[in-house]
């Protein structure tokens, strides 16, 4: 399906708003005034909470979840006062001053649950301590399209919000009309939660917390109790949350310290000019699971001296899901020395990246192994699925070293806490940018060790371009440690060189999968990428294949773009590379780039790209010039 890839058009949209082939949800945090579901049947049009007028007195009773129980709405504004009977919009008992006086003293006054109001107002307050929870009750979301799982949500949260002051039924942040903003410059954290549950923070702005130079943990909300279970926080904007300051443990755009930790979502939430880590924390073995959809996360870290911005890093988490979001180096902005993506470390299993933009990071995405498990012998991988998603290097971290998808799983590691399970790699495309000054290490890279672990590793369908290049970087660069991982099916992928260097290498492998399954690629079609197996050069793809046992329809050639000129990697009309030359894989998936359900029953393209149905690619022409080495047009071997 031939759209534009979304990281293309970064210099004309907002970094946070990108745009996204028709078929998927829009990636990355969108402008909505609106995004409330009140009475819990998952229809996000409900305006009827925090719209009280002018001149109300004291909390305000209604049922704005139409369950019969009485909850309250309780105002803060910066014009406020903080005592026994404030809470309204106005009058002898108008809005509190603080947040945090709201919270701990005029909840609980209805029957309810309640919500605490923003009205019309930037309040100048931080490190607010919050140790209030909402009313008991979850309510289950069913799967989405791109969704790994049902989740749960809660049903009577306690809820921030931004107030809807004129009455127009729009919110803030982006309803202008309308101000709520939590000014926290100074202050260590935003919000602070203590020994809470079901806690909902919706429709406003927190600003400058976290940007202390010397400071205690910073950041922007802060989890630091035993059980902290079912939060949901959409619509928000994060503002410079640790903006300037180093990539350590003191600084935390959420960070997590906590024992139990269930069902977390993120949804629809914009961190623009962060610093530090996005996400930083450790939980209980199966803490999880945690959602991230719609997340834009737009670094601005430390320029030196250990400057640099990693968007995630946990442990110890089962579940979490990276959807339509957009994770970004930001490296226009600022001179980074370095910036990572996502951190899959140890003892997490079952992580989900699908229809996301990974930019400027040297790595993108980490999964690592290690002996600190809280509980102990917990291997980290179970299922991950990385569907989809757009892979982007262009910035210069002065580093080589440069990876997409890392491996790091050593024989110094208990053995019952190595990497196990599948790792499903598919329809992304991963491109380094021609002059970025670090060098590519590999697009699938590191070293695994099974002992007694191992599992699947998929690659398929992925389209890969390399324009930079060191130490054998390729389509798969994976060494071995004492007890390697055997299983690998390796099909339907793109990988192109673009530089003509011989450090691009194809494959390279120290050690002799027993179990590879290679076939249907499409290796740099310049002749000068080689191939390595068991830690030798095997020269040719025909000695590649007599080493290997595999990719008898496999061929060196390069494919044709929609717009190499502006980096649109959609398979042209008149590609005779890949169209149509692919394995069908519906075992593995039915997706392709654009969205689900996208690839046929049989005649697979081969790369991210499937061709829009009912467009038939052209005949081949023997005239041509284009000469496949080693395979024909329709997937016959012609050595």
């Amino acid at each position: 399906m031939r759209k534009l890839l979304p990281l293309l058009l970064l210099v004309a949209l907002p970094l946070y708003a990108q745009t996204t082939p028709a078929d998927n949800p829009a990636r990355g945090y969108e402008a909505e005034t609106l995004n409330m579901d009140l009475d819990n049947d998952f229809v996000y049009t409900d305006a009827d909470v925090c719209d009280e007028p002018v001149g109300t007195s004291g909390v305000v009773a209604v049922d704005y979840d139409g369950d019969s129980t009485t909850e309250g709405e309780i105002y803060v504004s910066a014009t406020g006062e903080d005592d026994a009977t404030c809470g309204g919009t106005g009058g002898a008992d108008g809005p509190c001053a603080t947040i945090e006086y709201a919270v701990a003293n005029r909840t609980g006054t209805q029957d309810g649950e309640d919500a605490i109001c923003i009205y019309d107002s930037v309040l100048t307050e931080g490190d607010i301590a919050w140790n209030v929870s909402g009313d008991a009750g979850e309510k289950t979301r069913l799967q989405g399209a791109l969704e790994a799982i049902e989740f749960k949500y809660p049903q009577n949260p306690l809820i921030l919000m931004g107030a809807d002051a004129d009455g127009d039924g729009l919110y803030p942040p982006e309803d202008t009309d309308d101000i709520a903003v939590i000014d926290a410059a100074g202050f260590d954290r935003c919000i602070e939660f203590g020994n809470v549950n079901r806690i909902e923070l919706a429709h406003f702005t927190a600003q400058d917390c976290g940007n202390l130079a010397v400071a205690p943990t910073t950041g922007g909300i802060g989890f630091v109790s035993n059980i902290q279970n079912y939060f949901y926080f959409h619509n928000l904007k994060l503002l410079r949350i640790n903006q300037d300051q180093p990539t350590d443990s003191d600084h935390r755009n959420f960070q997590a310290n906590t024992n139990d930790f269930h069902f977390f979502a993120v949804e629809n939430v914009l961190c623009d000019q962060c610093a530090g880590y996005g996400l930083r924390g450790g939980f209980d073995d199966g803490s999880g699971p945690m959602r991230w959809e719609n997340y834009s996360r737009l670094a601005h870290g430390k320029d030196t001296d250990g400057g640099g911005a990693t968007h995630m890093d946990y442990w110890n988490v089962t579940g979490n899901e990276i959807i339509s979001s957009v994770l970004d180096g930001n490296n226009g902005a600022w001179s980074p020395q370095r910036a990572t993506g996502i951190g899959n470390s140890q003892c997490s299993q079952d992580l989900h990246i699908v229809n996301s933009d990974i930019i400027d990071t040297q790595i993108s995405f980490e999964h690592s192994d290690s002996n600190f498990c809280n509980a102990g012998g917990r291997p980290t991988g179970g299922t991950v699925t990385i569907n989809g998603n757009s892979f982007w290097i262009s910035a210069d971290y002065n580093q080589a070293g440069y990876s997409v998808i890392s491996f790091s799983d050593d024989s110094g590691v208990s053995t019952t806490n190595r990497l196990q399970g599948q790792f499903v790699i598919s329809n992304n495309i991963m491109y380094i940018e021609s002059g970025s000054g670090g060098e590519l290490f590999g697009f699938v890279t590191g070293q695994i060790d099974a002992d007694p672990g191992g599992g699947d590793i998929i690659v398929v369908n992925n389209t890969i371009r390399a324009t930079n290049c060191f130490f054998n970087g390729g389509l798969i660069n994976l060494t071995a440690g004492a007890s390697p991982w055997n299983n690998f099916t390796v099909k339907n992928n793109i990988i192109e060189n673009t530089t003509n260097s011989s450090d691009c290498d194809n494959i390279n492998l120290d050690w002799a999968p027993s179990g590879w399954d290679s076939d249907y690629n499409r290796f740099d079609g310049s002749g000068n990428s080689a191939y390595v197996w068991n830690d030798s050069g095997t020269g040719s793809l025909a000695g590649w294949r007599a080493a290997t046992g595999g990719d008898d329809n496999s061929a060196e050639c390069d494919a044709e773009f929609a717009n190499e000129g502006t980096n649109d990697f959609h398979l042209a009309a008149n590609d005779l590379c890949a169209l149509d030359n692919g394995a069908t894989l519906l075992s593995v998936t039915d997706a392709d780039y654009d969205g689900p359900d996208n690839r046929p029953v049989n005649s697979w393209d081969i790369g991210a790209d499937e061709a829009e149905e009912g467009e038939d690619p052209p005949a081949p022409d023997p005239g041509d010039g284009i000469v496949l080495s080693g395979s024909g047009l329709d997937g016959s071997n012609t050595q």
